[in-house]
């Protein structure tokens, strides 16, 4: 997507209301909860801008991988206490394991089918200590975007104006296309318009897909 690409400054700014305190409360509870390794080193795949690992590291010895250098130059920014590296979730090599990785905010949809989430499992469980615990977060009901075909995301800042429209349609029973406009208006700068169109790949509820996965 455009903003995880040459827009990825504008990344923080877009998704400012998420609580990502609470979603780091829950990557918590669940590795008291969940793991049997016992140490502290976390790999968050896809983390993007950094923002969980950044609720995390007082926590957790911490390791980010994602596929956007842009990316990753802002998680840097965020968390400079943290390792960083560039790398695609079905691919990346550290010489490390970890005690917890997590793939959050629905970072596997992006993925294209069955096959390379099978391919990133496999490759992400390479990594994981035994006893280790792995969170995946996706989502899972094509229903959502039928509800909510049209979205809109604003940042009403200052200096910064952004307003992105999302449309959703069904393209098959696993799969939805996304036309993204963006608009981008900065202080002493040109306004900004892009437009882009994705495909994100769900695992259904009532055809679930994880069978394949073991």
């Amino acid at each position: 997507m455009l903003e995880y690409g040459k827009f990825a400054k504008y990344y923080d700014l877009l998704y400012a209301g998420l609580d990502y305190n609470k979603g780091a409360l829950g990557v918590g509870a669940l590795y008291s909860k969940y793991n049997k390794s016992g140490g502290k080193d976390m790999l968050d795949v896809a983390c993007g801008t950094g923002k969980h690992i950044s609720k995390l590291y007082s926590k957790f010895n911490c390791f980010g991988v994602d596929i956007s250098k842009d990316m990753i130059v802002q998680a840097r920014k965020n968390c400079s206490h943290a390792t960083f590296k560039v790398g695609k979730m079905q691919s990346f090599k550290i010489n490390k394991s970890f005690d917890i990785i997590t793939l959050l905010f629905n970072s596997t949809n992006h993925l294209k089918n069955i096959y390379e989430l099978k391919k990133t499992v496999d490759n992400v469980s390479k990594h994981l200590k035994p006893g280790g615990l792995l969170v995946v977060e996706m989502f899972h009901d094509i229903n959502y975007f039928l509800k909510n075909s049209h979205h809109l995301r604003i940042h009403d800042g200052k200096d910064i104006k952004i307003a992105r429209i999302g449309k959703f349609s069904l393209k098959n029973n696993n799969h939805v296309d996304v036309i993204m406009e963006y608009l981008i208006s900065e202080k002493g700068k040109n306004i900004i318009k892009a437009h882009e169109k994705i495909s994100l790949f769900v695992i259904t509820k009532d055809k679930p897909c994880l069978v394949e996965l073991i």
